[in-house]
């Protein structure tokens, strides 16, 4: 199992509305979608034109930098409150209306590949769930339920409960732990994997459900959701401070909207689509807080080294290579055939710790088995793949 670990770099910075515009609005109206960044671009899964899902999304859009487009199709049908957790390009999508209780798929942006993993536990509905990929282990909730997915052995666990009743959950981690809204009575919790246990927090400052929940820096923010079980919407975002247990009122969006998405993009916090008080989805992309370089933020740090398997695999002419550092070292990575001869040298320099992934072009190869291996001190690890022409 992978370890991963929250460093926080201390600044300081100020809380502050922008509502101008940097990222062009998404192509069409969206709501109960998904949104997870990689690279330089936003990618967009799925979602509805409105709250009843009258039209399903079977997209994924992508945004460069400049301008929307039409990325690929999602090969199911139940694309509406569906939820999305990403590690490296491997995005894994949980559920979606109508049909997607329980099933969980990922999906490989640079490779545009779907894989379906195992099934979900059968308490999982086919929305108003939400999930976490932390410390090597993907985390689903809903409704008082709690599961954790195992990527390296596809397999689910069933986590302890919560005694509480939950509308559309939102979560976002923070000092290893996950935090929850979108409970009945304005509830508030935190599920803590490492002991598998549940503490109730302060409730909210008023009924949200569908929200945005996001950490940044030392506080959590909680903009905008529906406001009742039957209807209504709010405008407000709330900033949460986990060391004092306590909301307060921070601000408001440009206009009353929930179930939206949102991303940290080139360090700025966007609400994307989607639905207005009249439960009727919206193509708004809303930029409001900075989070310049030097705020407070929570950086993925690797606890251990991994070497992945090459993907594809069997390939040709090319396969991409992965691994995670978690100490800056000086790193090789080197390709040997069956004899142990060394055909290529990838890597050989002093990286800072993190997660890399470099293309290994087998162009000037023979077809049969060949064999990387990462060396970084006394750590090493070795590999087969194979080529085929």
């Amino acid at each position: 199992m992978k370890t991963f670990y929250l460093l926080s770099v201390l600044v300081l910075f100020s809380f502050s509305i922008i509502r101008s515009q940097t990222v062009p609005n998404l192509p069409i109206p969206i709501s109960y979608a998904s949104a997870e960044v990689w690279g330089d671009s936003i990618y967009f899964f799925g979602g509805s034109n409105n709250y009843s899902g009258t039209e399903l999304y079977k997209r994924i859009y992508k945004y460069n930098g400049v301008s929307w487009s039409y990325y690929d199709t999602i090969p199911f049908n139940h694309v509406w409150g569906l939820e999305t957790a990403i590690k490296g390009d491997t995005v894994f999508i949980f559920g979606g209306w109508n049909g997607g209780g329980g099933k969980l798929y990922s999906y490989r942006i640079s490779t545009k590949t779907w894989t379906q993993l195992a099934q979900g536990p059968s308490v999982f509905s086919n929305y108003g769930h939400t999930i976490e990929y932390y410390n090597g282990i993907l985390y689903a909730f809903y409704n008082g339920y709690a599961a954790s997915y195992n990527p390296s052995l596809n397999t689910w666990t069933n986590l302890t409960t919560v005694n509480a009743a939950a509308s559309f959950s939102s979560s976002t981690v923070y000092n290893g732990e996950i935090y929850i809204t979108g409970w009945s009575q304005s509830k508030f919790f935190k599920f803590n994997p490492s002991t598998n246990q549940w503490t109730q927090l302060q409730n909210l400052p008023e009924f949200i459900s569908g929200g945005a929940l996001r950490t940044i820096g030392d506080k959590i923010y909680l903009v905008g959701g529906s406001t009742s079980f039957s209807g209504g919407s709010s405008w407000n975002i709330y900033a949460y401070n986990p060391s004092t247990n306590f909301w307060t009122l921070n601000g408001q969006i440009s206009s009353k909207r929930a179930y939206m998405e949102d991303v940290i993009y080139k360090n700025k916090f966007y609400i994307l689509g989607g639905v207005n008080e009249n439960n009727v989805a919206v193509n708004t992309v809303e930029f409001i807080m900075d989070t310049p370089t030097g705020v407070e933020d929570n950086v993925e740090i690797p606890g251990d080294f991994t070497l992945e398997q090459n993907y594809p695999n069997p390939f040709n002419p090319s396969t991409r290579i992965s691994w995670q550092s978690p100490v800056g070292s000086r790193q090789t990575l080197k390709v040997y055939d069956v004899l142990g001869n060394e055909v290529a040298t990838l890597v050989d320099e002093y990286r800072d710790a993190g997660v890399y992934e470099v293309e290994f072009d087998a162009g000037g190869l023979s077809s049969g088995v060949y064999f990387y291996k990462l060396t970084s001190g006394s750590f090493a690890e070795t590999k087969k793949m194979i080529v085929i022409k």
